[in-house]
């Protein structure tokens, strides 16, 4: 049995002030430079301080000392009685020393009510997961936010309809548990919103799913399956508004499935349709709940010929999908007609293998395209290397913003990510072939250790998959030929 995940602390701030427009909260944008949900909008916050004692600051400290550092909006008597210029020096000093032991010493007492909505977490795919305490409380009298250059960008009060409504345009990226909360606001109204988000996080630490989602109509669900290390679930997204679709429904546990079934239940209980599953490839870790979840809604399966006719188990209602096919979404959240995903056919991982664009809003479901945890493995003879570089070059040029893997979280710019992807195998390929110019290879497990050096020895076994891919592509494109002392290079400067 595996260890329970260990959380690290971190609390953010809901900051509310009343207008003659009504209520509005507090966000601050992200720098765009940053990779952790670089320029998506957010509530003030951050990760507990660490303790002389070796322990962590309780939740209420860590929200008032990171609310005054990024924002230099307080609560504690022992800041209010200090002049402005003190202020800012001790702002300043906090923000300098983070980390050091000459960080300034405070007593963050708190004498305003800083009401707790709830708690969330981080996904399993996250390197560092985060157990988030959020709360609520008034804008202090007399008091502005100001932002300082660095973390944040910029800060702007809102109306919650208002930047909802710019969310669904697609103006305004929004961090997931951060428009959750809005949501809440939005259905139950100010009064009921601080129960109502007690209500859901609580639902949600008892297993509920959590809607993540960066872009409008584009849901993560990330599932426990038997997948490839470093990941240990795959991202089922439930695509739609109106009109759903469930995209690489891969989890093959029971309780798994039963979590994703209830909600897509209370989806269609508020009159969503639910009209198909949609496969990106025929991979276990991406197929595993289809058997349930068509005996359970009846729906057709969507996808290449390829992979239908590879599928380990009958399907009741197969449909073929074609290269540049629509799946027709009906609305868009934001009212916009006709929305729908657009199949790209990009084989080289799997032969069947697709990637669907939204009409939209420009993201992009890649499937094992690429992913945001680790490299794709590709495994002769259905995977090819060189066939699998092109369809990483038709992706880039479809122009991808969001981009949604099956494996970690979502990326920001598509398009940098899969040029990153193209470039990461140059380097790799440039690396093997200087190896083979300087000798023959017999052991192929050898070759590995010297072309991955940057691999832990434990993944070398799936290294060795894509290792061969690449032997396979220099041998297709006369560069390379394994004769009987091994693989070698052919042409200039080979041994």
């Amino acid at each position: 049995m595996s260890a329970a995940p260990s959380f690290r602390k971190s609390a953010a701030v809901m900051v509310v002030r009343s207008t003659d427009r009504g209520a509005e909260v507090l966000l601050v944008q992200r720098n765009p430079k940053l990779r952790f949900f670089g320029g998506y909008w957010a509530f003030p916050g951050g990760v507990a301080d660490r303790m002389p004692d070796g322990g962590r600051e309780d939740f209420l400290t860590c929200a008032a000392r990171e609310l005054f550092e990024e924002t230099g909006l307080h609560f504690a008597p022992e800041l209010r009685a200090l002049s402005p210029a003190h202020r800012t020096a001790l702002r300043r000093r906090l923000l300098e020393e983070e980390g050091s032991a000459a960080r300034p010493t405070v007593a963050w007492h708190v004498d305003a009510p800083l009401q707790p909505l709830g708690q969330l977490r981080t996904p399993a795919f996250a390197p560092v997961r985060y157990r988030t305490q959020f709360y609520r409380c008034d804008l202090p009298p007399g008091q502005e936010p100001e932002i300082w250059p660095g973390e944040l960008a910029a800060a702007e009060f809102v109306g919650v309809e208002k930047v909802l409504a710019q969310w669904r345009r697609g103006e305004r990226l929004i961090v997931p548990p951060v428009r959750t909360l809005l949501e809440c606001w939005h259905e139950a109204g100010a009064e009921a919103f601080a129960e109502h988000a007690r209500v859901r996080c609580e639902a949600f630490e008892s297993g509920a799913i959590a809607p993540i989602m960066n872009s409008p109509g584009i849901c993560m669900i990330p599932l426990r399956t038997p997948t490839v290390p470093p990941a240990t679930t795959t991202n089922h997204y439930l695509v739609g508004h109106e009109r759903l679709v469930l995209i690489d429904p891969g989890t093959p546990y029971p309780e798994e499935q039963a979590r994703l079934m209830g909600f897509l239940d209370e989806r269609i209980a508020r009159g969503a349709r639910f009209e198909a599953l949609v496969l990106t490839h025929r991979h276990h870790d991406h197929v595993a709940a289809v058997p349930a979840l068509e005996r359970r809604y009846g729906v057709p399966v969507l996808a290449h010929a390829d992979t239908l006719a590879q599928l380990p188990f009958a399907v009741q209602r197969p449909v073929e999908c074609h290269d540049g096919q629509r799946i027709e979404l009906g609305a868009a959240p934001d009212g916009s007609p006709h929305w729908a995903l657009v199949a790209l056919h990009t084989p080289g991982h799997a032969a069947g293998h697709f990637v669907f664009r939204d009409t939209r809003y420009g993201a992009m479901l890649g499937g094992d395209l690429a992913s945001t945890m680790s490299t794709i493995v590709i495994e002769p003879p259905e995977g090819h290397l060189a066939t699998y570089l092109d369809s990483l070059q038709r992706a880039i040029d479809a122009k991808p913003g969001l981009f949604y893997p099956a494996h970690g979280p979502v990326a920001r710019d598509g398009v940098a990510l899969l040029r990153g992807y193209l470039q990461h195998r140059r380097v790799r390929e440039e690396r093997l072939v200087a190896l083979l110019a300087d000798r023959a290879w017999e052991d192929e497990q050898e070759l590995v250790e010297a072309v991955y050096t940057d691999v832990a020895p434990e993944v070398h076994g799936l290294a060795l998959h894509s290792l061969r891919a690449g032997l396979i592509k220099l041998e297709e494109e006369g560069r390379a030929r394994r004769g009987e002392r091994g693989w070698v290079g052919v042409g200039e400067g080979a041994a």
